[in-house]
């Protein structure tokens, strides 16, 4: 019978994993590439860049931003939900040409 490999699990903590954020962070590979660089499974890097963003750039741990409007609208418009793959943006009380306007400035930060 071969040997069979157990694998056990690695508690990481802010201090070890900080400066392999930030080190992310300054470079330009893909969340994949480092991973697989320093193997680390993908889902513990996506909890700690959350975490690292949430201390460092003020975003919120829970992957949800506030938009602002950048001016009055009427609240005579229905509910919209727009999606884009996982991510779900509902707006109410919307204008459909403000709802445009934001799609357009959203497109042209991406």
């Amino acid at each position: 019978m071969k040997d069979q490999q157990v694998q056990a699990k690695v508690r990481r903590d802010w201090s070890e994993m900080s400066p392999l954020m930030a080190e992310y962070a300054s470079g330009s590979e893909t969340q994949a590439a480092f991973c697989a660089a320093r193997r680390l499974k993908i889902g513990t890097f996506q909890y700690w860049w959350r975490r690292y963003r949430s201390e460092t750039e003020g975003q919120p741990a829970s992957g949800f931003v506030a938009l602002l409007a950048h001016r009055e609208v009427s609240a005579e418009v229905g509910e919209i939900e727009l999606r884009y793959g996982a991510v779900r943006l509902g707006l109410s009380g919307m204008p459909a040409d403000y709802v445009a306007e934001l799609v357009r400035e959203l497109a042209g930060s991406c």
